[in-house]
C-alpha cells in the first residue's frame, strides 16, 4: 500500500479528494483576508469543521486540528498563494457551506498551486503542481521517498493512482495501455482494451468472462437515484431519490449501509450508531461498486472481516502487517518502522 505524505496514509488521501482531508478549527487565521496559505487553511478550516461535523458526523474534536495547516505553512516555499482570490474564495466557501456538504468552489484551485512537479519530493500533496497528483511514496515497508505521484502514462508501469484519462491498465503485464471501445455487439470485458462506447453497457451471461456491448437501460431521472453509486456517496444514499445519510440514532432497518461516514447502523438496535474511533466500529459504507472503512482516530483493523474495528496506530517496533497500522506509516519487516525526516 503506498504512503502519502508527513503520516497520512492512503485513506487520508480519498477524504482530502472528498474535501475533509483538513480538519477544523480557527485558532491563528483570525477574520479578516488570510495573508497565508497556513492562514487561509485555518480560516476556511473554521467553516468545514461544522460543515463536516453535520454531513459526516462524529464530534466536534474529529474536526478542530489546524496540524494539516501548520504543516502547509512549513512547505509554502513550495505553495503560491494569491492573497488577492483567498478573501473572496473564503466567501464563497461560507455559503456553499450553509446548504451544501463538502463545497469545493473553483475558486480554490486560484488561491494556492503546488510548484513541485511529478517524481520530485515533497512533504504534502498541496505542494504538487500536476492536477491529480498527490506526495506519496511507492509502498509503505520502506522508508522510501515520498514524490509527488500521478496517475501512470500509456506505456508506464501502473502505478497506485491509476492510468492517465484515456489508458487503462493491463494486469497481465502490469502496464498502462490505451482504452480501445466497442460499438453493439462488440465482445467487453473489464480489460481495457475490451470496453464499450459511451451510452452502452457491457452484458455478461452467467459467469462468462467476457459480454457483449449493448444499449444501456435509460438513466433514472435527473432527480432520481437507483443505487448509492448514483449520489454523493461520502454523504448521500438512494433511497429512490439520493437522500442525506442518517446521523446516529436514526432507524436504518431498511437502509443498513446508509448511515452517516462516523457512524454505522447498529444490527441489535437498527439505528445509527457512533463508530470511527478506537475500540468502536470502523465507520464509512458500502456500495455497489465499493467498501469504504474510515476511522477518524487510529486505523481499521479488519482482523475480523466481518467485525472491523477502530484501534489505535502501533507504536514504533510493535509487530504490523501495513503501514496503516503504524503511526510512521511504513511496516518495514513486520514491525513499526520510523523514517529519517
Amino acid at each position: 500500500m503506498p504512503r502519502s505524505g508527513r503520516g497520512v496514509r492512503t485513506v487520508a488521501v480519498v477524504l482530502m479528494m472528498a474535501g475533509l482531508g483538513c480538519g477544523g478549527g480557527s485558532s491563528g487565521g483570525g477574520s479578516g483576508s488570510p495573508a497565508t496559505a497556513e492562514a487561509f487553511c485555518e480560516q476556511s478550516n473554521a467553516i468545514y469543521a461544522p460543515n463536516s461535523l453535520r454531513c459526516a458526523g462524529g464530534t466536534a474534536a474529529d474536526w478542530s486540528s489546524n496540524a494539516h495547516c501548520v504543516a502547509i505553512g512549513m512547505a509554502k516555499a513550495n505553495i503560491q498563494f494569491d492573497a488577492a482570490a483567498a478573501k473572496d474564495c473564503l466567501a464563497t466557501i461560507q455559503t456553499d457551506a450553509a446548504t451544501m456538504c463538502n463545497p469545493q468552489p473553483d475558486c480554490l484551485a486560484q488561491v494556492q498551486k503546488g510548484l513541485v512537479p511529478d517524481g520530485q519530493p515533497c512533504t504534502l500533496n498541496e505542494e504538487c503542481a500536476s492536477a491529480g497528483s498527490f506526495c506519496m511514496s511507492a509502498d509503505d515497508t520502506t522508508c522510501a521517498p515520498l514524490l509527488c505521484t500521478g496517475p501512470s502514462p500509456v506505456g508506464a508501469q501502473c502505478g497506485p493512482l491509476g492510468c492517465v484519462a484515456g489508458a487503462g491498465c493491463d494486469t497481465t503485464k502490469n502496464l498502462c495501455v490505451p482504452e480501445v471501445f466497442g460499438d453493439v455487439g462488440a465482445t467487453c470485458s473489464f480489460d481495457p482494451t475490451m470496453q464499450c462506447k459511451d451510452g452502452l453497457d457491457c452484458v455478461y451471461i452467467g459467469n462468462d468472462a467476457t459480454g457483449t456491448c449493448q444499449t444501456a437501460a435509460p438513466p433514472p431521472p435527473s432527480s432520481g437515484c437507483t443505487t448509492d453509486d448514483d449520489c454523493d456517496t461520502f454523504f448521500e444514499y438512494c433511497d429512490t431519490t439520493c437522500k442525506p445519510r442518517l446521523p446516529v440514532g436514526q432507524p436504518c432497518t431498511d437502509h443498513p449501509t446508509a448511515c452517516q461516514l462516523l457512524s454505522v447502523c447498529d444490527p441489535v438496535t437498527n439505528r445509527c450508531s457512533a463508530a470511527g474511533h478506537p475500540g468502536q466500529p470502523c465507520g464509512g459504507f458500502t456500495t455497489p461498486s465499493s467498501i469504504f472503512a474510515y476511522c477518524a482516530t487510529g486505523f481499521c483493523d479488519a482482523t475480523d472481516p466481518k467485525a472491523p474495528v477502530c484501534a489505535a496506530y502501533k507504536k514504533l517496533g510493535a509487530a504490523c502487517t501495513a503501514g496503516a497500522e503504524c503511526e510512521s506509516g511504513v511496516c518495514h519487516n513486520s514491525v513499526c518502522t520510523d523514517c529519517p525526516r
